[in-house]
């Protein structure tokens, strides 16, 4: 995995299981993705990267408001699975503590 993923920048920015930000280029496509967040679960320090995600829009361009009251969200891109998604936030952990200290 670590011959794959490159962590390009990492910005701390705490908020609720927000950690900070992390840009990532995925090496063998040459694809950069910008802008994902890193989260750690307050109770159980469980984390993981989540990939950006667009406000939902209806028809008319207006964003979805959710039951919340919050505008929802729609992924972009994801995992095919929790293990897949580990596999990549464990590398994305690794990079940042060597590059940053632990996040």
């Amino acid at each position: 995995m670590h011959n794959h993923i490159e962590v390009t920048d990492y910005r701390p920015a705490a908020q609720g299981s927000r950690i900070g930000f992390v840009d990532l280029v995925i090496k063998p496509l040459g694809l950069w993705i910008n802008g994902c967040i890193l989260h750690r679960h307050p109770a159980s320090g469980a984390t993981w990267v989540q990939v950006p995600a667009a406000v939902r829009e209806d028809a008319a361009g207006k964003a979805v408001i959710g039951p919340d009251g919050r505008p929802a969200f729609r992924s972009i891109a994801g995992f095919p699975d929790k293990a897949d998604r580990q596999r990549v936030t464990d590398e994305v952990v690794r990079q940042i503590t060597a590059k940053w200290g632990a996040p």
